[in-house]
C-alpha cells in the first residue's frame, strides 16, 4: 500500500508507476484557518486506487525520513 498527503503531482507519477496495481490512498489534512501554517484540525482520507485499509494511513513515516535525510545532509 502506498499513501500520501493530499499534494496533485503524486496522483499522476503514483498512476504512472504502478498504473492500478496497487493500493493508494491520500490524506487530506484540513486547517482551521485555512492556511498551513498551524496544525491540521481534521484529516479526509482519500481512496485513489485498490483498496487501501484506511487505518494506516498516515505520513508520518515518510515525514521522519524526510527529517532524517535533511538532518544528515546538512
Amino acid at each position: 500500500m502506498i499513501n500520501s498527503d493530499g499534494h496533485k503531482p503524486y496522483l499522476a507519477a503514483v498512476e504512472d508507476a504502478f498504473r492500478e496495481q496497487i493500493d493508494y490512498a491520500q490524506n487530506h489534512k484540513i486547517y482551521h484557518d485555512g492556511s498551513k501554517t498551524y496544525a491540521a484540525t481534521r484529516q479526509r482520507i482519500a481512496k485513489v486506487t485498490g483498496s487501501p485499509d484506511a487505518g494506516p494511513v498516515s505520513k508520518s513515516c515518510v515525514a521522519l525520513s524526510n527529517l532524517t535525510i535533511r538532518m544528515r545532509n546538512c
